[in-house]
């Protein structure tokens, strides 16, 4: 049996080999040409599909990522295959061979059937016989860089919200109390208002951020809007502090 294999990927397929196939199998290198003996289609396929294919397809993944995304600084393209692996792991079935759950096993099979008859160029084939395969990859690139982006922009809003609320000199606490029913109140430095807060979170969030708190104490928060505690989270940081020995279960409406 034979396997035509640049560098990078026939060490990564060696490495594989000697983890999966029998101590007595031989690797003899002429070239780019590795004959193997003493190993079956099955083991090589592994240590191909698990071996030499995530080094080949971390390479074109550094290369595609260089290509496009020009928007992008040189930090942030590096950044890009190692997105885009995460995405790939978790991703769904695409109609490609190597997309979704349990790709690098079908794989192994396809490379299996090509080694039963004598022989392979692992290059060609990853090139010619994986329909699909480089456009997937840049559609996982551009699934990265759209993280990467909406990374940053969280990152900007997290620091607007923060600036924002920071407190002023004299700063005092105060306390938002969430009951059952669907109802708050605000309380603190002689002020005081309530109401229903479905529909008002923004508003609500926004009085807050406003007001600079120098702590911001909450309760009830098994009745809280989530989506108010975690812009709060963001925004005060160590100022917000939770009361979870009490359940404010009586509505003050």
């Amino acid at each position: 049996m034979y396997i035509i294999l640049d560098d990078a990927c026939c060490q990564a397929f060696l490495a594989a080999l000697s983890r999966r196939a029998a101590p007595a199998f031989s690797a003899t290198l002429r070239g780019n040409k590795l004959e193997l003996k003493d190993v079956s289609p099955a083991d090589a396929a592994w240590a191909l599909a698990f071996g030499a294919f995530p080094a080949y397809e971390k390479r074109l993944l550094r290369a595609l990522a260089q290509q496009g995304f020009a928007f992008l600084d040189p930090e942030e393209r590096e950044q890009l295959p190692v997105l885009a692996e995460n995405i790939a792991a978790c991703d769904l079935y695409r109609g490609t061979p190597v997309s979704g759950p349990g790709r690098l096993r079908r794989l192994r099979i396809l490379l299996m059937r090509e080694l039963e008859t004598g022989g392979l160029d692992f290059g060609g084939f990853c090139r010619f016989r994986l329909t699909g395969h480089r456009s997937y990859l840049r559609y996982l690139l551009e699934c990265a860089a759209s993280e990467l982006i909406a990374g940053q922009d969280e990152e900007e809003f997290i620091g607007l919200l923060r600036e924002l609320s920071r407190p002023r000199d004299g700063s005092r606490e105060w306390r938002l109390e969430f009951f059952r029913g669907g109802s708050f109140a605000l309380k603190g430095d002689g002020f005081e208002e309530g109401g229903r807060w479905a529909g008002r979170e923004d508003t609500l969030v926004a009085d807050l951020i406003s007001r600079r708190p120098g702590r911001l104490q909450m309760r009830g928060l098994a009745f809280a809007p989530l989506s108010v505690t975690a812009c709060l989270e963001k925004a005060l940081g160590e100022r917000l502090d939770y009361s979870h020995d009490d359940a404010l279960d009586k509505d003050p409406g």
